[in-house]
């Protein structure tokens, strides 16, 4: 199994990324020519299963993500040239890491987190002690700061959120880590997934659960999103999906966010319903495109998406409440939906 492979601006010659064998837990981080075929050469490996986030613009540092578990993840600083490592962050405790990325300098590391608790935080640490820098948290205190994307020029950042069942785009200072703007995207799924080399513009790819995956340009300065207009031949005229979410009420007094998904001006009409329960031990039905869901809905049901416990995006404790002991409660939320 091979992760993404980076090949660095400061080294267009070599060409980085981690892999494993399906069988074994441990990972190993391999350098080989971008430019030609060559002989993979290790450079680290670790026990426990390892991933490249991150190479310094020059290819001179890289950031490992270590994976024991989905609650327990370190954050490793390893020396592309002789292969030593050292654990930035966190200095203690248990906590998840997301995403992590470089500044352009290779000075911070941005490590989205949630410090092990009940809060999406981003902060930026000096890559050399791993001295907290900046910080920032994010509102709801559950979302998932998923992804982190680092402009070549402009000093931005843009980080994608997962809040409950829709996901978000904030643009953010990449020093004081100070908010600049936050891209209104219609209700859906997505991420922010690079900037032009200028900075200015960010691509972003976009999904509703009544138009497919699609791609996206937004105005760095503004966040305004520069509208698509290719044309979908294949969806029938006036094709639209009214989603909500609703939260059900659990055994425990907790709740269930639950997508509910109907035609547009249908709502008020009963119909067949479809109850889908997405797959685990941890994922989540967000506001998306799904052909299945678009073909039920199209048929004439209403398409139920509950989110039980142990479902993700909804923070730390819902995601592991489902954890050993506990699993049997999931199964008292299907009984409830």
């Amino acid at each position: 199994s091979r992760d993404r492979m980076i090949v660095p601006d400061g080294r267009p010659s070599q060409l980085y990324f981690t892999a494993r064998l399906m069988a074994e837990a441990k990972s190993t981080l391999y350098v080989t020519p971008a430019t030609a075929a060559g002989t993979p050469k290790a450079l680290y490996t670790d026990p426990i299963t390892t991933d490249l986030r991150a190479v310094s613009a020059d290819g001179k540092i890289g950031l490992l993500r270590r994976f024991p578990s989905r609650s327990e993840n370190h954050l490793l600083r390893v020396d592309l040239d002789t292969g030593a490592v050292q654990q930035l962050f966190p200095a203690q405790g248990k906590v998840s890491i997301f995403d992590a990325a470089l500044s352009r300098d290779g000075k911070r590391a941005l490590v989205a987190t949630d410090n092990g608790e009940e809060q999406a935080l981003l902060l930026s640490l000096d890559v050399a002690s791993g001295k907290q820098l900046a910080r920032r948290a994010f509102t709801p205190a559950t979302a998932q700061l998923t992804s982190i994307a680092v402009a070549k020029e402009g000093g931005l950042v843009a980080v994608t959120l997962v809040v409950g069942t829709r996901s978000e785009i904030h643009l953010i200072d990449s020093r004081t880590l100070v908010e600049r703007t936050t891209v209104a995207m219609p209700p859906g799924s997505g991420a922010a997934t690079e900037f032009s080399d200028d900075g200015k513009q960010v691509l972003v790819t976009w999904s509703t659960p009544d138009r497919p995956t699609d791609l996206f340009v937004v105005d760095a300065r503004s966040g305004k999103v520069i509208p698509r207009s290719e044309p979908r031949p294949t969806l029938p005229p006036g094709f639209a999906i009214d989603a909500s979410t609703v939260e059900i009420p659990a055994f425990d007094g907790g709740k269930l966010p639950t997508n509910v998904l109907v035609a547009k001006g249908e709502q008020g009409k009963p119909h067949p319903v479809a109850v889908v329960f997405h797959g685990g031990p941890a994922g989540l039905s967000s506001l998306r495109w799904n052909p299945l869901t678009a073909v039920l809905v199209r048929a004439g049901y209403v398409v139920v998406e509950p989110n039980i416990r142990g479902s993700t995006g909804f923070g730390r404790a819902f995601e592991a409440a489902d954890n050993y002991k506990k699993r049997d409660d999931s199964f008292k939320d299907v009984e409830t939906v």
